[in-house]
């Protein structure tokens, strides 16, 4: 069993605070915004960008709720590597390999956020590009946690 302690270094709290500022972001957004929307806002979209449901407003802060549990859990997971163990070399490794995905989640939490909230104001486009974009920081994100495995592995 790997006992060492875990050493984080500037660019773990870099992850971590780049995580915890988009979702702030977030929730500061939501609380200026929330008294000027309308009782109903979009709270589903279909792959055209076309609002094809709606929901209460407090959805948001369902919304809310549920990407920062997901990035506590997350956090959590990375910290305690006695939970899970990808097999790595070192407890940073393990902790990079899962952390790297928190900040990718906040983006995700405040582009998801502004578009219900520009929705329901009417001011909201979809743009094509919006789907690559996503699918491009996921990849990113997916070959940054790939580099940590590997480099790990081979050291």
């Amino acid at each position: 069993m790997n006992t060492e302690k875990l050493d984080l270094k500037r660019i773990d709290y870099g992850i971590i605070f780049s995580a915890i500022a988009t979702t702030l972001l977030a929730w500061v957004y939501v609380f200026v915004k929330y008294s000027k929307l309308p009782n109903q806002i979009p709270s589903h979209f279909n792959a055209k960008g076309i609002v094809d449901d709606y929901s209460e407003k407090y959805y948001l802060w369902i919304v809310l709720l549920v990407f920062s549990a997901l990035q506590i859990f997350i956090y959590l997971i990375a910290k305690n590597t006695s939970i899970h163990n990808f097999r790595l070399k070192t407890k940073l490794a393990n902790f990079r390999a899962i952390i790297v995905f928190t900040p990718l989640l906040g983006c995700l939490l405040l582009f998801i956020i502004h578009a219900i909230i520009q929705s329901s104001k009417g001011d909201f486009e979809y743009n094509s590009l919006i789907i690559p974009v996503i699918f491009g920081l996921t990849i990113i994100t997916l070959i940054i946690m790939f580099s940590i495995i590997l480099k790990s592995n081979k050291a």
